[in-house]
């Protein structure tokens, strides 16, 4: 039997029990039970040690299975937190691409919205007449309620559809029964649209032409001559033909419109037919001054040397027939020369100078005139816009500025057209006063250099150096020819 401490303790107090009277039978018999229930719960522990022992093995097993299971539950968790991750980002991807195909769409159907009500008001008025009620059809289709934003896009691409098929008969040509209006009478014919503009032909063939674009369901027709109005009947009648085009409905009116050079000429009032007056006369005298200058002859340098070799030799006689062969200023000029070239250089010189001042007021005449108009012509024109000014504000002070209408086009003509004549007359006649000038000055210079050319000539080389090499004063020749 093996040693235990519970059984030393009970034999202790069996021991004590036994010394003591009268307690002895019921203790052994405690005793015994208590080994009983001690053996029980020894062999009770045993078993209990052995069902341990026998359920240990499969438990480990079970435990490393379950290990095992659960370090593959931990990869494949974190597998799953990684494609996790990864969705999450594309479906951040997938939203923005979603928002932006949202706005696209959103655009799209505001872009196509703003043209299905832009479109019938880019219509002209007899084409509504052709495609009012499918718009309007198109229109209330577009509006319904319970449509989804991919219906409303369909909805609305069937106008886009209808401007295309638009597109279509206007670049065909296309010919619809239709009525026009000219000089308010009514015509029943054929309309045929090209491009944007529409061309008209009654069926009686009296009437033809471009329609004037505006908003009026029964057009008027521009009347034009017979020569234009030809194609557009062929045209309208399905024919080839060169027809005219007028790309913003606007240049047959303001070709209409146009004045004529008197039209416009009267317009400027009496202030613009004094100025151009002024502008007819100042271009006869420019017109005589020009004849007159060209036709002002002056020495040439063969004259002149041809008459210093004649005098070099003595031959004074056959110098002087030389400049009877000459005309003009010029022969005046050198005839003084030839018949003074025996005096002294100072005498000569004045009588050359003498001359020269002798032509100048002929070859200058009427020049200050054209000067002087040049500069007056602006401020005449000015005048005339301050008294059409004048006009206006008379006019506004009584009729008001709340109806632009009520003044009369003429004044602000008149005040417009008064500056533009005078700018008319004044640039050109300034142009042709520069080169006259020019013109007559050349002549003048080309006087005084003949007359420099025969002095030289006739006193020498010699003294033209001296001269040169000494201080001169400045005489007159040379003073005042310009």
């Amino acid at each position: 039997m093996k040693f235990s401490p519970i059984r030393t303790l009970f034999f202790i107090a069996a021991v004590g029990i036994a010394a003591t009277p009268g307690l002895a039978a019921p203790i052994d018999k405690a005793i015994e039970q208590a080994d009983e229930r001690l053996q029980q719960a020894v062999e009770q522990h045993s078993k209990i040690i052995d069902d341990i022992t026998k359920e240990r093995s499969p438990m480990e097993t079970r435990i490393e299975e379950l290990d095992e299971k659960q370090a593959e539950l931990s990869k494949e968790y974190k597998l799953l937190e990684r494609e996790k991750i990864a969705r999450s980002r594309d479906q951040v991807v997938l939203m923005k691409e979603i928002q932006a195909r949202k706005a696209e769409l959103d655009y799209a159907e505001q872009v196509l919205k703003d043209f299905a009500r832009e479109f019938p008001v880019r219509l002209q008025g007899y084409e509504r007449q052709y495609y009012g009620a499918e718009i309007q059809e198109i229109t209330e289709a577009s509006k319904a309620s319970n449509l989804t934003p991919s219906e409303r896009v369909a909805a609305r691409l069937l106008m886009m559809k209808l401007s295309l098929e638009r597109v279509k008969d206007i670049t065909g040509g296309n010919v619809r029964d239709g009525k026009a209006l000219l000089n308010g009478q009514q015509y029943d014919g054929k309309i045929a649209m090209f491009g944007p503009r529409g061309y008209f032909a009654s069926d009686d063939g009296n009437v033809a032409g471009p329609l004037v674009p505006n908003d009026a369901e029964v057009p008027s027709v521009l009347p034009l001559d017979e020569a234009s109005v030809a194609p557009i009947k062929s045209f309208v009648a399905g024919e080839r033909a060169a027809i005219p085009i007028d790309p913003n409905g606007k240049a047959y009116q303001v070709e209409a419109g146009k004045d004529s050079i008197r039209e416009h000429v009267a317009q400027g009032g009496y202030v613009g037919y004094c100025i151009l007056g002024l502008g007819a006369f100042c271009m006869l005298i420019a017109a005589f001054k020009a004849i007159e200058i060209i036709a002002f002859k002056v020495p040439r340098r063969r004259e002149v040397l041809a008459i210093l070799e004649e005098l070099r030799s003595g031959n004074q006689k056959a110098a002087g027939g030389i400049v009877d062969r000459m005309k003009g200023a010029g022969k005046e000029l050198m005839r003084v020369g030839v018949d003074h070239y025996e005096e002294k250089r100072e005498m000569i010189e004045e009588l050359f100078y003498e001359k020269i001042l002798g032509v100048r007021p002929k070859v200058e005449r009427f020049l200050p005139f054209l000067a002087v108009t040049a500069a007056a012509a602006p401020l005449m024109g000015l005048l005339g816009t301050v008294m059409g000014m004048i006009k206006t504000f008379k006019l506004i002070t009584v009729l008001g500025t709340g109806d632009p209408r009520n003044l009369t086009v003429g004044d602000l003509l008149e005040a417009l057209v008064t500056t533009e004549l005078g700018l008319v007359v004044a640039i050109p006649t300034l142009i042709i006063h520069g080169v006259l000038v020019r013109m007559a000055r050349g002549k003048l210079g080309s006087m005084e250099a003949s007359a420099v050319a025969f002095l030289n000539g006739v006193y020498g080389m010699d003294e033209a150096h001296e001269e040169a090499a000494a201080p001169r004063p400045q005489l007159p020749l040379h003073r005042s020819w310009r």
